[in-house]
């Protein structure tokens, strides 16, 4: 069943942060040490990030929000 709670103004469920980027749902997977894979749908992005985890997922959520969904067109 699915279960939902907030979390860091994110919804969390099946394993994925749901959010939002450019009114697009979006699913984000944070694992360990710096892996993060970023799903958008809409807009038939997928992002892998494997990176040495400096204790900010935000810059890398940055980086899809600001970015790499604005450059693309749906």
């Amino acid at each position: 069943m699915y279960r939902s709670r907030r979390v860091l103004h994110e919804e969390y469920g099946f394993l994925w942060w749901i959010r939002s980027v450019e009114d697009h749902p979006s699913f984000t997977g944070m694992g360990w040490l710096g892996q993060y894979i970023y799903v958008v749908p809409d807009l038939d992005i997928v992002v892998v990030i494997t990176a040495l985890d400096d204790g900010n997922e935000g810059a890398y959520l940055q980086i899809v929000d600001q970015f790499i969904a604005p450059s693309v067109k749906n």
